[in-house]
Formats: structure tokens, C-alpha cells, sequence
């Protein structure tokens, strides 16, 4: 059962950190604004005064991307933000829960007696508030819908950064899926470790305990008082049956005088 218990901590770990790592990548979506500014410059859209803002076929492809930093889209990016964050706080308490009562049935089998059904429920919370990750892989964009010559129409600088950039959404992109799939993948085997093994968990009722170690007192000093009753009737036995000879002795004796005397007398 250690084996058993160290192998689902051990997933739980994992699935968190990979948790962490995909809400990483999927934050960095949210940090190109230098990047766009500098693009609406060059492409002739103003960044100082949101009213003159001019949103062209062009640099619209662009924001799909990387994001639109105009029309107060930083309250929007705060809020998905905090969706992520608050999603992955409750999945990071569901696995500490549920590590902390399986670990602890090492030290002691009786700190949960309910620990096979909150195995389920912290898994099945897990679960659920993992899915807007799969939302965002599967909305995670990796390029921009236009031409080459007009993706790459600016300076060799700009030009290098924007492949820079590109390549990094490609590689987020790879992350989100891989680390959702996985952490998905950890969740079933956890569920069928936990349908194969869970039902040989042995958890041990302190109270039962207590009754049965006292009725097994009781037992053995009744036993021991039988048995010292026994022990009297023995030594009663054996002392009637000193008597019986004693009186056998006795009568034998008066026996052998009286012979003894009607031998003299003739």
C-alpha cells in the first residue's frame, strides 16, 4: 500500500506542476504590448490617443495573435488572468488535500475515516476546474493569417522580432496541448489506481479498537477466574481423597487390634 500511496502523491505533484507550467504560457499572451505598440507605429496607427486608433485589415491579424492593448482591453486580460489563477489555486488545494490524508494514513490509519470518498471528490474537483485549460489550448493561436510578404514587410530588426515572436506562440501553443493532455492522462490513471487499490485501503476505527481490546480484557480475567476455580476444585478433590485414605488407614488399624485381641483370648 505504500507503493500505492507514494505513486498517487506523486501524480497529484506532477499534474500540479504542469498545471503551473501551462497557466505560465498561457499568461505570456498578455505580454506583448511593447511588441504591438511599436507595430501600430509603423504601421501608421496612432497609440497615444485611443479616439484617432484606426484598426486595418492588417494589424487586426496581428491582433489576433498577439492580443489588442486599445479600448481598455487590459481590464479583460486582468480578468482571464485571474479566472487562471483562482482555477489553479483550487486545484492546488484539492491535490494538497488529497496527498496530505494519503500520506498521513502512513503515520496513522484513522486521521480520515472518510478518506476513500474524498480521494474521489478531490479528484473529481481536479477535474473540473482544470477544463478552461482546455480552453485555452484550444484556442491558443500559432500564426498569423496573412502572407509572408506581408507578415515580413518592416526592417530585418522588427521583421526578426516578429519571427522571434511567432515562433514562441507556435512553441505555447505545443506546451498548452501537450501539458493538458497529460495532466488529463494523469487523471485517469489516478481514478483507476484509485478504483483498483482504494477498496484494500485498511483504516483502522480507534473506538472498535478500544471495545474490542477491552472485551478481550474481560475475557482473559474471567478466564483466569475460571481457572482459579478449577484450581480450588482440584485441591478439594485432593483433599477429600487424603480424608477418604486417612479413614481407610483408621478402620484398618481397628481392624487389626480387634483380630489382635480375639487371637489372645484363645
Amino acid at each position: 500500500m505504500k507503493s500505492f500511496i507514494y505513486t498517487l502523491t506523486s501524480l497529484s505533484l506532477l499534474e500540479f506542476l504542469i498545471l503551473v507550467v501551462c497557466f505560465y504560457f498561457y499568461i505570456q499572451q498578455f505580454f506583448f504590448g511593447d511588441y504591438m505598440n511599436e507595430l501600430y507605429e509603423r504601421n501608421g496607427n496612432p497609440v497615444d490617443n485611443d479616439d484617432d486608433y484606426i484598426d486595418d485589415h492588417k494589424t487586426s491579424k496581428f491582433t489576433d495573435l498577439f492580443n489588442d492593448y486599445h479600448h481598455m482591453s487590459g481590464l479583460g486580460y486582468a480578468f482571464l488572468m485571474f479566472l487562471a489563477i483562482l482555477c489553479l489555486f483550487i486545484d492546488f488545494v484539492s491535490m494538497l488535500s488529497f496527498a496530505i490524508v494519503y500520506l498521513c494514513h502512513l503515520c496513522r490509519r484513522t486521521c480520515c475515516k472518510c478518506k476513500k470518498c474524498c480521494s474521489y471528490t478531490s479528484l473529481i474537483f481536479c477535474i473540473i476546474f482544470s477544463i478552461p485549460y482546455i480552453i485555452y489550448a484550444a484556442n491558443a493561436r500559432s500564426k498569423i493569417d496573412l502572407p509572408d510578404e506581408e507578415i515580413f514587410c518592416f526592417d530585418s530588426d522588427f521583421n526578426e522580432k516578429t519571427r522571434k515572436n511567432i515562433n514562441f506562440m507556435k512553441l505555447r501553443r505545443i506546451i498548452l496541448i501537450t501539458g493538458v493532455s497529460l495532466v488529463y492522462v494523469s487523471y485517469t490513471v489516478r481514478f483507476v489506481l484509485l478504483c483498483v487499490f482504494n477498496k484494500k485501503l485498511i483504516i483502522v476505527d480507534e473506538n472498535a479498537t478500544q471495545v474490542a481490546v477491552y472485551v478481550d480484557a474481560n475475557n482473559n480475567v474471567n478466564n483466569n477466574n475460571g481457572n482459579i476455580g478449577d484450581d480450588n476444585k482440584i485441591n478439594n478433590n485432593n483433599n477429600n481423597n487424603i480424608d477418604n485414605i486417612n479413614t481407610l488407614n483408621q478402620v484398618q488399624v481397628l481392624t487389626t487390634t480387634n483380630d489382635d485381641r480375639a487371637n489372645g483370648n484363645k
